[in-house]
């Protein structure tokens, strides 16, 4: 096995617990050696140290990278094994208070700790030496006969073996506890105290057990700015300069690990790594149920207020009923009591530790790109910090890039920026600047996103005024074929849109244009034809013009789309229009033909109908009038006899319309029976 397989088999995952070494193992302090920071927001930071057998290293952790540190801490020693991590607890200064006498109050003052402390045994040095046991420590104001106020003192209670006495706390040279035991729990609270007042920072110690020297390695995870990319691309202003420019790529980063960097290793990757936090130095309680207390004590029976006879089956019944329920419940509370067996005889094992492997590192692997800053840093904590990564010669072509959603009447000025490296370029901002003989000139900024090794990016920068471009669009909807069953019409028809751009090149200028086109899902391009370049939304059409030239391409987008229409529904235009359409068979027209006569022998009748209609209403109104006026008029005078005869006419003619109105439905129906057998017996 080779040594670099041996150390990547010491790679150990540190467990949480408690152990103890030696008393002469080596204390060893780690010191910052390697930076690793990420796009992804996270930054591995790696400590050496050189230790001797056994060995505690103590590295101190802001508080709120600790969560971080217990999910990613790890060791690698190449000649020992890690024997455990300690590290104090969330809430140190009230777990140093949780076994002592007193609370952290108690030492704002001498006379609240010795309140706090009665019974302990103390001895007091000064005009009245005395010894014994508190009993009370009383603050009292001391005034003039006036009453305003001279001074505060404390006046202390002892039990001494002369009985109660009393001294003036502040009067006293000296005080001193007795019993050593609560002496020295006094001075580790103020320690703690002390160690406290550094609460955003948390001391963690690794242990280790080896013999010999040997070199040590911790390394962790933990959140940290992410470092920017950015870029300045130096365009060559000859003519005959090809479409090269000078790129130079800076990394711009921020030291917030809460430590100086002092002459580290400092790599930076591109990428999107999964990331997360875990608050694993919480404390967590599993909540649990709480049953009441089953006493078992005197019974108090109810007084009896009598009873209704019950018949003997009701009272069978209710007992069963009562001895059921008494069953379940017990069997319920034994179910409960075998599983509380199960899970304390039986814990769930701990799992599994995996082995872990790191793989080499490369300069792209296979979801990010990796950059080592060859010369060592140092930066002080809290500081930026700005590094050149890269400096070279690119391919970088001027064009002129229309977007009708960016500017509908200008192009955009922009280059073709291609990475010919072995490496992708991390994503980041872009400022282009042209070379002349007064110096440098500012064009503008752009944005480079990720640009993996051998691919190209359009990169704009400017609007290009000078550059005119026309848009005009047109629709075509054309019936391409159709087909008939089941009384349904089936149609296939073809969208078409086109799109004439008019593109204007500056006078005294060529251009190199690039059109970018909306794609439309379902539509296709058939014109221009041959391959086009794609991007998520657009096609990238290439259009060359000389100096004062005028250009223009059409683009069409097609699609076929499918429509279905109930034959019996169509109206006299639409027959009309499937009974002339050249793009249907001939039998399909002919048959549109012969669904028109039918349909104007179903319509024939209606004329005739409302013919009858109309003339039967205007009976019917005009018999009204004659009745009103025969409500009127005297019998059996000329007017009354004439109004008699006309409405007897006028029934007649009501018969007649009855038999005409009967006999028209009948052949409307008729037709219209034979129109809907024609259609259902349709096949075409």
């Amino acid at each position: 096995m080779s040594v670099r397989m041996r150390k990547l088999r010491r790679l150990t995952v540190v467990l949480m617990m408690t152990v103890s070494l030696p008393a002469l193992a080596q204390d060893a302090s780690l010191t910052l050696k390697r930076v690793l920071l990420s796009s992804g927001g996270i930054a591995y930071l790696e400590h050496e140290a050189r230790v001797d057998g056994d060995a505690r290293l103590r590295l101190d952790v802001p508080l709120d990278q600790v969560d971080d540190v217990l999910k990613s801490l790890v060791v690698f020693d190449d000649e020992g094994r890690v024997a455990g991590m300690v590290l104090p607890g969330k809430e140190p200064l009230a777990q140093a208070f949780r076994e002592l006498p007193f609370d952290a109050a108690a030492l704002n003052d001498p006379a609240t700790l010795l309140a706090s402390l009665r019974g302990a045994a103390i001895e007091v040095e000064g005009p009245t030496p005395l010894s014994g046991q508190v009993m009370s420590a009383v603050r009292e104001a001391v005034t003039d006969p006036d009453g305003r106020l001279l001074q505060q003192r404390t006046r202390v209670t002892l039990v001494t073996a002369d009985g109660l006495r009393q001294f003036v706390l502040e009067d006293a040279t000296s005080v001193s506890f007795a019993d050593e035991t609560l002496a020295g729990q006094v001075r580790e609270a103020l320690a703690a105290m002390l160690a406290a007042g550094a609460r955003d920072r948390r001391q963690v110690t690794v242990l280790s057990r080896g013999d010999g020297e040997r070199d040590l390695r911790v390394g962790y995870v933990v959140g940290a700015p992410l470092w920017k990319a950015a870029y300045r691309l130096n365009l060559d202003a000859a003519d005959d300069s090809d479409g090269q420019g000078l790129l130079q790529g800076w990394a711009v980063l921020e030291n917030m690990t809460g430590r100086d960097w002092d002459d580290i290793d400092l790599s930076l990757t591109s990428g999107s790594p999964v990331t997360f936090r875990q608050a694993l130095y919480e404390a967590y309680y599993v909540d649990r149920p709480t049953v009441p207390v089953e006493v078992f004590g005197r019974v108090l029976p109810p007084a009896d207020t009598g009873a209704i006879a019950a018949r003997e089956e009701e009272r069978r019944r209710d007992s069963g009923g009562a001895m059921q329920r008494l069953g379940g419940a017990r069997a319920a509370k034994e179910a409960v009591a075998s599983m509380a067996d199960r899970m304390l005889a039986a814990p769930p094992p701990a799992p599994a530790m995996a082995e872990g492997a790191i793989a080499a590192e490369t300069e792209e692997a296979a979801t990010q790109v990796l950059f080592r800053v060859p010369e060592p840093v140092s930066v002080k904590a809290g500081d930026s910090l700005s590094i050149p990564l890269i400096d070279r010669e690119v391919s970088a072509a001027p064009v002129s890039l229309y977007q009708p959603a960016t500017q509908e009447r200008h192009p955009l000025a922009a280059v073709l920026l291609k990475n010919e490296s072995d490496s992708a370029l991390p994503p980041g901002v872009l400022t282009l600047y042209q070379g002349g003989r007064a110096g440098a000139a500012f064009l503008g900024d752009a944005r480079l996103g990720p640009l993996p090794a051998g691919e190209e990016r359009l990169l704009s920068f400017a609007v290009d005024t000078k550059t005119k471009v026309d848009r005009e669009v047109r629709s075509t909807n054309t019936l391409l074929r159709g087909s008939i069953a089941r009384g349904v019409l089936r149609l296939m028809r073809s969208q078409r849109q086109i799109t004439t751009y008019t593109v204007a090149a500056p006078a005294k200028e060529p251009r190199r244009l690039i059109i970018e086109h909306r794609r439309l899902s379902g539509w296709e391009m058939t014109e221009p034809s041959g391959a086009v370049e794609k991007t998520d939304a657009s096609y990238r059409l290439p259009l060359m013009l000389q100096a004062g030239e005028t250009r223009k391409l059409d683009v069409t987008l097609e699609r076929q789309i499918g429509e279905r229409l109930r034959i019996l529904d169509l109206n006299d235009d639409q027959i009309g229009f499937f009974a002339a359409a050249r793009e249907l068979t001939p039998e399909l027209r002919q048959a549109f033909v012969r669904l028109a006569e039918l349909k104007r022998a179903v319509d024939a009748p209606g004329d005739e109908l409302a013919r009858l209609e109309a003339e039967r209403e205007a009976i019917f109104t005009d018999q009204r009038r004659i009745r009103d006026n025969l409500g009127r008029l005297q019998r059996g005078t000329d007017l009354h006899q004439r109004y008699l005869a006309k409405l007897e006419a006028q029934e007649t003619r009501l018969e007649d319309i009855a038999e005409a109105i009967e006999a028209a439905q009948t052949r409307q129906q008729a037709a219209r029976d034979a129109l809907t057998a024609y259609v259902d017996g349709l096949k075409l």
